[in-house]
């Protein structure tokens, strides 16, 4: 097989390398079809969100698992939430530092179950 219009033998390792490359973002594309397009361009973000996609799924499953009893990821900002693909509708999500401010500084176990809606 020729490629570059070489044989594959006469080939540089950097050609090599770009073949292998090549296939490896295929498949990537071919077998995910929820890549964010933040990571869409950047080749390091999207090997990471490859090899990844195993955790992330089982995060997202727990997730959604929680049902109304709720769940969260400590520390997840927006974007990190929009990674998993997690639906996190806004009229739900409080900020708990802010709902302390608004109680004098700390928030009793009533007050968070009120937050919940139980």
């Amino acid at each position: 097989m020729d490629f570059f219009g070489k044989p594959v033998v006469s080939l540089t390792n950097f050609q090599l390398n770009l073949i292998l490359y090549t296939r490896v973002f295929k498949n990537i594309f071919d077998s995910h079809q929820d890549i964010p397009d933040q990571i869409n361009k950047d080749p390091k973000m999207l090997l990471d969100f490859a090899s990844n996609s195993e955790s992330r799924e089982r995060a997202k499953e727990r997730i959604s698992k929680a049902g109304d009893g709720g769940a969260g990821v400590m520390g997840a900002t927006r974007q990190d939430l929009d990674k998993l693909g997690v639906d996190r509708p806004e009229a739900s999500a409080t900020n708990l530092h802010e709902a302390a401010k608004k109680k004098g500084g700390s928030l009793s176990m009533k007050d968070l179950m009120d937050m919940g809606g139980y």
